[in-house]
């Protein structure tokens, strides 16, 4: 599939910007492990998913996620093209949900991006990824971490629960969020 970077002043949208992207569907996986404890919990997790749904590059999601009775009771898996959600029957680590997922096939070669269950996922996130990744190849650096959360908030400028993705660039703006580590010059350096 091919995408071609947009031109944005929006933070995000500049990281995937460097220009046409070419990965074929199945060539990037990205991985959730979850504990359900509570509602709230979970509808954050459907809010991820939403937002994972509107990217404007797709990638599959595979979700290993294990719940308190409370909830298991409670709530529906949603069915979705490119979801795929492993009930777990028992509590479970963080990495016992990742072992479990890497037992899955998802090809040779297939590059793997991580998202917690209440990430909010900005439109270009995954397109911000693959673009990275091809300026990794292009300039013969092999990457193990791509990008990574810099958050620089003090306690009055604490994030409040961020609902959409304006509400991530909004921190952009406001200086909270770092672009630093999203800089062009800096690919292939990390």
């Amino acid at each position: 599939m091919d995408v071609q970077g947009k031109k944005s002043k929006e933070p995000w949208e500049m990281v995937a910007s460097v220009g046409s992207v070419s990965m074929e569907k199945g060539d990037m996986v990205c991985l959730c492990a979850s504990h359900m404890n509570t509602m709230g919990r979970w509808e954050r997790f459907m809010q991820m998913l939403t937002s994972w749904k509107e990217q404007t590059w797709e990638v599959p999601l595979m979700v290993s996620m294990s719940f308190e009775e409370s909830v298991e009771g409670v709530i529906r898996l949603p069915k979705m093209e490119g979801l795929t959600i492993i009930r777990q029957r028992r509590k479970m680590s963080q990495f016992e949900h990742y072992k479990a997922l890497a037992e899955l096939k998802w090809g040779d070669g297939t590059w793997v991006m991580f998202t917690d269950d209440d990430d909010l996922w900005h439109e270009a996130r995954a397109e911000a990824y693959v673009t990275m990744l091809q300026e990794c190849r292009k300039r013969g650096v092999r990457p193990a971490y791509v990008v990574s959360k810099t958050i620089v908030a003090t306690e009055e400028d604490d994030p409040p629960g961020l609902e959409t993705a304006e509400d991530v660039t909004v921190l952009f703006e406001r200086g909270v969020v770092s672009q630093e580590a999203f800089d062009k010059k800096d690919v292939g350096r990390m």
